[in-house]
Order: structure tokens, then C-alpha cells, then sequence
């Protein structure tokens, strides 16, 4: 009766040490999904404060081109509004230009001199239309009245 008392009390022993086992051995997975998760978690995270500083950079040296560009136009004593040159000179500075920035900006003061050329022109030519057309018209006013308002054209 003792043995069976001992064999009785060490199953129920097992069983408790089979149940805790079980009980660990179920709180193992969910702990190691769980550190995986954070383990892949700070990845992702390094991985995109990586990517910020890097843009960030970037960011950085962008503004830095463009205040560097900037200050050379601003420092550049030539100011197309200011140029009296003739075509020729202006070819010239182009032909003679040491940066893409001077010859943009000569190259502008050369089509904006152009196109002012051209406007004068046609300005002189509408202004000499208009004459003729006035003088045409007072000699058509000047033969009817000449001839009673008959008017004969012969060619």
C-alpha cells in the first residue's frame, strides 16, 4: 500500500512536471516569433534611418548646389537689361563664353537684341504701309473730287 501510495504520488508528480513542461514548452514558440519579430522589426528600423539620413544628405548638397549657383549669377557683373552691344560683340562673348551660366546669359541678350531688331523692323514696315495707304487714299479722294466722282483706272 505504501509502494502504491509512492507510485500513485510520483505519476501525479509527473504529471505536474509533464503539465509545467507543456506550459514552457507553449510559451517558447509565441517568445521566439515574438523576438523574431523584434529582431526584423529593428532592422526595418535602422534600415529606414538609414535611408532618411541618406536623403537628408542629398537634401542638403542639392541646397548647397543651388545656393552655389546662385551666388555666381549674383556675382556675375553682366546684366542683359544693361547691354548695348551689337550683334556682333554679343556672337562674340558667346564664341568666347568659359561657363554654360555665360553663355546662357549672353546668348539671352543676343535673342532678346534680335527679336528687338526684328519688332523695330516691323514697326517701320507697318508705319511705311500705313503712309502708302494714306497717300493712296488722298489721291483716290483727290481724283474724285478732280473728275466729279468718276474715276477711271487705265493699266
Amino acid at each position: 500500500m505504501v509502494q502504491k501510495e509512492k507510485e500513485l504520488l510520483q505519476k501525479e508528480v509527473d504529471e505536474e512536471l509533464n503539465k509545467e513542461h507543456q506550459g514552457v514548452q507553449n510559451w517558447e514558440t509565441p517568445t521566439a516569433v515574438l523576438e523574431e519579430m523584434l529582431v526584423a522589426q529593428k532592422d526595418r528600423d535602422q534600415a529606414l534611418m538609414s535611408r532618411l539620413l541618406l536623403a537628408n544628405e542629398e537634401r542638403d548638397e542639392a541646397l548647397l548646389r543651388a545656393r552655389r549657383l546662385q551666388q555666381a549669377a549674383e556675382s556675375d557683373d553682366f546684366s542683359i537689361q544693361d547691354t548695348d552691344m551689337d550683334v556682333k560683340n554679343l556672337l562674340q562673348h558667346v564664341c568666347e563664353a568659359e561657363s554654360v551660366l555665360e553663355v546662357k546669359q549672353f546668348g539671352a541678350a543676343l535673342v532678346q537684341h534680335l527679336r528687338l531688331a526684328q519688332q523695330r523692323r516691323n514697326d517701320i514696315t507697318a508705319q511705311e504701309m500705313k503712309a502708302v495707304m494714306e497717300e493712296r487714299d488722298k489721291s483716290v479722294d483727290k481724283i474724285y473730287r478732280d473728275d466729279g466722282g468718276l474715276c477711271l483706272f487705265y493699266f
